[in-house]
């Protein structure tokens, strides 16, 4: 899999780098493994696989020493030391940029340049707050305009929406009755194979949140599928209140100093923790910045939630075309099999493809979306749909109708790697250099 990007005249371009995906003004190296020496002979790994991020490194690392030669060892080490050494100069240029920008100001720009590529585990949560609009650029605000925020929540929003049988009442109106009812269906359905979110605090952050935010949008109200956008925010958030405690530092002045094993296990913290041992101020910071990004996050696809959901037909109509243009043989092998887009896509579109792939995957996947723009998020994932199709191609053409239903609502994802997603986002990128500029091709 080649990297993809726009040359000077904006004609499409390749790098040799595997799994990497660029923007047209990026630039850096990749530590690549190609071949290993098992037992006498070469063999070359396996591309699809391959993950050369320090995690990727570290979890292929055992299967190799167990059968492996001491010159091939060697390899091992050395791309291990690559891409560590690779991991801690992203570090480094995140880090200078949202510390040194001229007068305390980061670059957005650069920022989003950056973080397309992947955003380095200890500065993902303030690198979302800030493309999504929510942390002030400058750093002397930021403090005070995040305190003033989550005091909202707390003092205003959750009194006001939530907190309404003070006296032993219900003054709930029907209409709010049924909205927390959704709500609460939801939640324990809420990423049920993660501890994490099986937790009763957990859970009931998502319900305040969910059902706060349902009654603050009147125009869609709460819809199945948002209680998942709101699952990365949790994660990340509650990972970088840990790590603050632990340093005892607030917001993110843990983030100062370099840590291997976050990159090389993101988030493992939030994932493992006990939250009935957290601060309850952290949990209360994780809640309102939880609620507030998603608020932001979902303005970027409020046609998605609205009635008749509008946005969500718009670009399932704009897959089909694209599937049409792009995989002829593909779309013909659907339309035999009577296989209707809106069958698997639905959910993919509504929920941003987080029941299709793991959720510290999704926090990958979100550095792009979020760094792309949220005006501009519906549009990118129509070309990652497309390329996850295109992905499988080749087993869906053998299948029949009830084999690709069944595949395409529980596809084999589970042991994908960053890798992957690096791949995905570089044909979908690729797709949109090709079609982009030219929608009336997908009609």
């Amino acid at each position: 899999m080649r990297a993809i990007k726009k040359n000077s005249n904006g004609n499409v371009a390749t790098t040799g780098v595997t799994g990497v995906v660029r923007k047209p003004v990026a630039s850096q190296g990749r530590t690549e493994v190609q071949v290993a020496k098992i037992g006498g002979t070469s063999t070359e790994v396996d591309r699809r696989s391959e993950n050369t991020s320090a995690s990727g490194i570290a979890s292929n690392e055992t299967t190799l020493r167990s059968r492996a030669s001491p010159t091939s060892l060697k390899l091992v080490e050395k791309a291990r030391a690559g891409a560590v050494n690779e991991a801690q100069y992203r570090f480094s240029k995140f880090h200078k940029l949202l510390t040194k920008g001229e007068a305390g100001q980061v670059d957005l720009a650069r920022l989003r340049q950056l973080s397309w590529q992947g955003i380095p585990a200890q500065h993902r949560s303030l690198c979302w707050k800030l493309m999504l609009g929510y942390a002030p650029l400058n750093a002397a605000r930021r403090g005070a305009t995040l305190q003033r925020r989550r005091r909202e929540y707390w003092e205003s929003f959750v009194p006001k929406y939530f907190n309404t049988g003070g006296d032993g009442h219900d003054h709930r109106s029907s209409h709010e009755q049924e909205t927390l009812r959704q709500v609460l269906v939801d939640v324990p359905r809420t990423c049920p194979d993660l501890p994490l979110f099986t937790q009763s605090q957990i859970r009931r952050l998502l319900e305040r949140a969910l059902y706060i935010w349902a009654l603050r949008h009147p125009a869609s109200g709460y819809v199945q599928g948002i209680n998942d956008l709101i699952t990365p925010f949790i994660l990340i958030f509650l990972d970088q209140g840990l790590r603050d405690t632990a340093a005892q530092v607030k917001d993110g002045s843990s983030s100062h100093v370099y840590d291997a094993k976050a990159d090389a296990r993101p988030h493992a913290a939030a994932f493992t923790c006990d939250v009935g041992t957290v601060d309850k101020e952290v949990l209360k910071r994780v809640e309102a910045d939880s609620y507030w990004c998603l608020e932001r996050l979902v303005n970027g696809v409020q046609e998605n939630y609205t009635p008749q959901q509008p946005g969500v037909q718009r670009m399932m109509y704009k897959l089909r075309g694209l599937v049409q243009r792009e995989d002829a043989a593909l779309h013909e092998h659907f339309q035999k099999e009577n296989i209707r887009y809106e069958l698997f896509a639905f959910r993919w579109i509504n929920c941003l493809l987080m029941r299709e792939i793991s959720l510290r995957l999704a926090a990958r996947l979100f550095d792009t979306y979020i760094a792309e723009g949220i005006d501009v998020l519906s549009e990118l994932h129509v070309y990652v749909c497309a390329a996850l199709l295109k992905r499988w191609a080749q087993q869906l053409m053998a299948m029949p109708f009830q084999d690709i239903l069944t595949f395409l609502q529980a596809m084999p994802t589970e042991r994908w790697t960053s890798s992957d997603i690096e791949m995905l986002l570089a044909k979908a990128y690729q797709l949109k250099c090709l079609y982009a500029s030219s929608p009336s091709h997908l009609h």
